[in-house]
């Protein structure tokens, strides 16, 4: 999916009490990677992530940058932007289960790309899951193509 920065719905209400912060340590680096790894993201692969975040360092000019989703006080959501070539990418949104459902994974894929058009991006570009298509297609992204892909279903 693809979306022009300047056209953003950037309409998105969240619930009292959330706020978003930039990741600019290895700590919080650490409770983002705790979130994605609540959902399903293996233990290897999480600590491969941490590695490679860690080593682009968390200046506010990094090709990658974090961010992190605080509902009253608790991680809940995060999302991870990669600036490539004139496009930035968005990676790895995620909400906890009971945190869905109130705007929050809207509003910090939002806040990465107003972040991106700041820094003179004009092309969102991210690949969506079936359970967050329609909340990108209301930040304005439209689909470019589909992919479909399979996986096993059970112990081989």
């Amino acid at each position: 999916m693809a979306v022009d920065l300047e056209r953003l719905n950037q309409d998105t209400r969240t619930p009292a009490g959330f706020m978003i912060e930039r990741v600019s340590d290895v700590a919080t680096l650490r409770e983002k990677n705790i979130i994605t790894s609540k959902l399903g993201a293996g233990r290897s692969l999480g600590t491969l992530l941490l590695d490679l975040f860690t080593a682009y360092g968390f200046k506010s000019d990094s090709g990658w940058q974090h961010y992190i989703g605080i509902l009253n006080g608790k991680p809940v959501s995060c999302s991870s932007l990669f600036y490539a070539t004139g496009v930035a990418g968005i990676y790895m949104v995620a909400t906890l289960p009971e945190a869905r459902r109130q705007g929050i994974g809207s509003a910090i894929t939002l806040r990465a790309l107003l972040d991106a058009r700041k820094r003179g991006y004009r092309v969102g570009l991210l690949q969506s899951s079936q359970m967050g298509y329609e909340v990108y297609r209301r930040l304005g992204f439209k689909t470019c193509f589909m992919i479909k892909t399979y996986g096993a279903s059970g112990p081989n």
